[in-house]
């Protein structure tokens, strides 16, 4: 059963986290997002290396199965003039292929502040984590609303 589980997410509604093959993501306190790697990141890692061009490669079983899109440029999503890595959230093409949040009030765009300077999946190699940055910081009421809406996701409510 293990090469089912390694695709299928799951949140903890007791942390927000969502936990695939190579990663795992929580929604810490503020709001902001703490990417791990999993036992199986850590020996992709071993194996084939990290850095910005194979990222995506760790981050393809979650865009295939959320609304998570990893961005290795915000200003490739048209997002913000600038270079930083993100990740977003609640964002989508529409039928004009324009990427867009229309008619969702909760998307979210979490980056990484530190790219002038650091790279993440350096960061992420060797502290085991990192940490992007919420565009909108969270009340702890906020994070529990979160928290249901993604217990309704996975539930496919």
């Amino acid at each position: 059963m293990k090469h089912i589980k390694k695709f299928e997410g799951f949140w903890n509604k007791h942390t927000d986290r969502i936990e695939y093959e190579y990663l795992r993501m929580d929604i810490i306190e503020n709001g902001n997002m703490k990417l791990s790697l999993t036992d199986e990141g850590k020996e992709k890692v071993k194996e084939d290396g990290i850095n910005y061009e194979n990222f995506i490669d760790y981050f393809d079983d979650i865009r295939a199965n959320s609304e998570y899109v990893y961005w290795e440029s915000i200003g490739d999503a048209g997002l913000a003039m600038s270079d930083a890595p993100c990740i977003t959230d609640g964002y989508y093409f529409d039928d004009d292929g324009i990427f867009t949040d229309e008619k969702h009030d909760d998307s979210e765009i979490f980056w990484y502040p530190d790219y002038v300077v650091k790279d993440f999946t350096e960061e992420l190699y060797k502290k085991g984590y990192v940490i992007f940055e919420t565009n909108k910081p969270k009340t702890k009421e906020e994070i529990e609303k979160r928290r249901f809406k993604n217990d309704t996701k996975k539930y496919n409510l």
